[in-house]
C-alpha cells in the first residue's frame, strides 16, 4: 500500500484513512474541538510502527482509521464519511430545480405505521455509520430517563460552526428513543446549512417573481419588533437581495424558489441579514422523500394547529380518551408523575389532518401549566405524539419549580446545546431561563413579554400561576367533547397514496406545500432522505416574543370564522396578545 498516513498522538497511533485526511481532520476536529498534535519521531517507536502497520495495513478501509493503543497494543477501527464542503476533495453540485422522486411504491412498514422501517431495527446501522465519539457524524446516544419517561439524547456538531445541537427521542422503549435521537440529530444536521448542493442562485423577489416564493406569505414579524433598536432581521423588500434555493411544489407539480435562509436556519458571520426568525420546523427525515415529506409535513401541521388556537383563542373540543388506550396510559403515567392532570383538545385546522393540544394543569401548585402539540394521520396517533413529548418536558419543569436539581439531560457536548440553532426541544427546555439567567422563572416575565427570549421562557413563564387565567378560553366548563378515535383519512398500504391526500386537503384549504431536498451525502450513506416542508399561509412556530411572525397571514384572522368559533373576521389586534405556551 503506498502513500498509507501513519500518525503519532498522545499514545496512539493513526494509521490511515487511504481517503482524504483533511476529512479524516475535520471530523475529529468538530468532534473533539481540537487538531491532531503529533509527538517527535523516535527511532524505537518508528520501527514498532512499521512492524505493525505492515500487519494492519491491509485492513485499512477508506472511511475508517485504525488507531492503536500503545499502552495495551489494543486496535481500534473509527469510521468517518467524507465532508462533502471539504476544502481538498468537496465538490457540492451547483443548486438546480427538478422534481422530487416521490412516484413509486413507497409502502408501509404496517397498516397503523407511517414508516416503512422500524427505528429499533435501524438502530445497528445509524450506530455503525455515524456514531463516534472523535469522528462521527453524531457523538454518542446517552440514553437515560426523566422520571418515568424514556429519554435519549445524541449531540451533533454542525456546520459550519462546529456548535453542538442535540436530538432527542422519547419513546417508551430505549432502543426507539436512541434510534429516535441519532435520527432527529442528522434531521438537525441537515436542515442548518446547505450541504447537499451549492447556492448558486442570488437576487431579489422583485428580479425572481415569476419563479419564487414570496416571503410575506410565510409570515412577517410586526412592526414593533422592527422598532426596536437590537432587533437583528431586516424589514423585506421586494428589491432586498438574498441567496435562494430551489424546491418544488407539490401542489402546482413545479419548481419555486424559496429564500436560503427559509430553508436553513444557520446563522454565520457574512450572511445577508435574514428577513424572518427561522428554525428547522418541517424537516425531517425518511427512508424516501413521500414518507420524510410526510412526517415533516406532520409538523408543520402541528405547530400551525397550535398556534391558530393560541393566537385566535379558539374554544376547541376536548377529546375524551377510551380507557387503556395508549393516550390514556400515557396520561395517567404525567399524573401520577407530576400531580398534574393532563387534558387533550382537537386542534385539527380546518384542512382536516389531525392535530391534537395535550396540556397538563396542575391544580393548586406550579408549573400551573405544561403544553405540548402533535399531529398525524389520525386523532389517536396526534395524541401520542404530544403526550411523548409532554411527559419528560412536564417532570424537568416540575423538578426546576420545586427548587430541585433538574434531572439530568443527555450530555450536548463541549459547547453546549444552545449555540447552534434555535431548535432545541427537549428537557432542556426546562433549563436557564434566558430572562433570568441566576434562576427561573422570573415572575417579571408575566408582566413584560419583550422578556420572552428563548424557548425555555416560554415554558416558564406558563408555569407560573400568575398566567392560568390566559387559559381560559380552554379551561372553561362550557365545551363540546369528542371521544379520541384512531379514525383518519391516512389508511393507505403505501406513504406516497397518505402524501396525496394530505396535499390534496391543504389544496383545497387554498394552501400550497413545498419541499426543499436537503439531503446530504451523510443521509445518503443510510440510505436517508431529509427535506425541509413549507406550507404557506401556515402559522410558523418562533421562540421569543419579539420573534413571532403573525403579520400577512389572512388565514391566522379568517379562519376563527370559517370554523364557527367567530362571527366575523378578526383583526391583528384581536389576536392573543401573550406569548405563545409551545414547549
Amino acid at each position: 500500500m503506498t502513500g498509507l498516513p501513519v500518525r503519532v498522538s498522545a499514545g496512539v497511533v493513526r494509521i490511515g484513512p487511504v481517503g482524504c485526511p483533511e476529512c479524516f481532520a475535520t471530523r475529529r476536529r468538530r468532534m473533539t474541538g481540537r487538531d491532531q498534535a503529533d509527538v517527535p519521531d523516535s527511532p524505537l517507536l518508528t520501527e514498532s510502527v512499521r512492524v505493525l502497520v505492515a500487519a494492519l495495513a491491509d485492513h485499512v478501509a477508506r472511511d475508517s482509521v485504525l488507531e492503536l493503543d500503545l499502552a495495551d497494543l489494543s486496535v481500534r477501527r473509527r469510521r468517518f464519511l467524507p465532508d462533502p464542503t471539504c476544502e481538498a476533495c468537496g465538490d457540492l453540485p451547483p443548486d438546480r430545480p427538478g422534481p422530487l422522486a416521490i412516484t413509486g411504491a413507497h409502502p408501509k412498514r404496517g397498516p397503523d405505521t407511517h414508516r416503512s422501517r422500524s427505528a429499533v431495527e435501524t438502530l445497528p446501522r445509524l450506530l455503525s455509520v455515524y456514531v463516534d465519539d472523535e469522528t462521527g457524524v453524531v457523538r454518542a446516544v446517552n440514553p437515560g430517563a426523566v422520571g418515568p419517561f424514556v429519554v435519549a439524547g445524541a449531540p451533533v456538531p454542525l456546520r459550519p460552526t462546529g456548535a453542538f445541537e442535540p436530538g432527542f427521542g422519547r419513546s417508551p422503549g430505549y432502543r426507539a428513543s436512541e434510534a429516535t435521537a441519532v435520527l432527529e440529530a442528522l434531521e438537525r444536521y441537515g436542515g442548518v446549512t446547505p450541504g447537499g448542493r451549492r447556492t448558486v442562485v442570488r437576487g431579489s423577489f422583485a428580479e425572481l417573481a415569476g419563479h419564487a416564493l414570496d416571503p410575506r406569505t410565510l409570515g412577517t414579524h410586526p412592526p414593533e419588533s422592527h422598532a426596536l433598536p437590537d432587533f437583528p432581521y431586516r424589514p423585506f423588500a421586494e428589491d432586498a437581495v438574498c441567496d435562494w434555493v430551489w424546491g418544488h411544489s407539490l401542489v402546482r407539480d413545479e419548481p419555486v424558489l424559496v429564500p436560503e435562509r427559509y430553508a436553513y436556519y444557520s446563522t454565520t458571520p457574512g450572511d445577508d441579514r435574514p428577513f424572518v426568525w427561522e428554525m428547522g420546523n418541517g424537516c425531517a427525515l425518511g427512508s424516501g422523500f413521500a414518507e420524510a415529506v410526510l412526517h415533516g409535513l406532520f409538523e408543520v401541521v402541528e405547530r400551525d394547529a397550535f398556534l391558530l388556537t393560541w393566537y385566535a383563542r379558539l374554544p376547541v373540543p376536548r377529546l375524551d380518551l377510551p380507557d387503556g388506550s395508549p393516550a390514556a396510559l400515557r396520561s395517567a403515567a404525567i399524573t401520577a408523575a407530576t400531580g398534574h392532570d393532563v387534558l387533550l383538545f382537537d386542534t385539527t385546522p380546518e384542512y382536516g389532518i389531525p392535530a391534537v393540544w395535550a396540556m397538563a394543569v396542575h391544580p393548586d401548585g406550579e408549573p400551573a401549566v405544561v403544553c405540548a402539540g402533535g399531529a398525524g394521520p389520525t386523532p389517536a396517533h396526534a395524541a401520542v405524539a404530544a403526550l411523548d413529548e409532554l411527559g419528560p418536558i412536564a417532570v424537568a419543569l416540575s423538578a426546576r419549580f420545586a427548587g430541585r436539581p433538574g434531572p439530568p439531560t443527555a450530555d450536548p457536548g463541549p459547547t453546549g446545546p444552545d449555540t447552534a440553532g434555535p431548535d432545541t426541544a427537549g428537557p432542556s427546555a426546562a433549563g436557564p431561563s434566558a430572562a433570568s439567567p441566576d434562576g427561573f422563572a422570573d415572575p417579571a416575565l408575566a408582566t413584560d413579554p419583550d422578556l420572552v427570549r428563548g424557548m425555555a421562557d416560554h415554558c416558564a413563564l406558563s408555569g407560573l400561576r400568575a398566567v392560568l387565567p390566559r387559559f381560559d378560553f380552554l379551561l372553561d366548563d362550557e365545551r363540546e367533547h369528542r371521544p379520541l378515535t384512531s379514525a383518519g383519512p391516512f389508511k393507505a398500504p403505501d406513504l406516497g397514496t397518505d402524501l396525496a391526500e394530505a396535499v390534496r386537503r391543504l389544496a383545497e384549504a387554498g394552501l400550497d406545500v413545498v419541499v426543499v431536498d436537503q439531503t446530504t451525502p451523510e443521509h445518503r450513506a443510510a440510505d436517508l432522505v431529509c427535506v425541509k416542508v413549507v406550507v404557506p399561509g401556515a402559522v410558523p412556530m418562533t421562540f421569543g416574543h419579539r420573534n413571532r411572525r403573525v403579520e400577512g397571514l389572512p388565514r391566522l384572522l379568517e379562519i376563527p370564522r370559517a370554523l364557527g368559533y367567530a362571527d366575523h373576521v378578526l383583526s391583528v389586534d384581536e389576536l392573543n396578545p401573550h406569548p405563545h405556551p409551545f414547549p
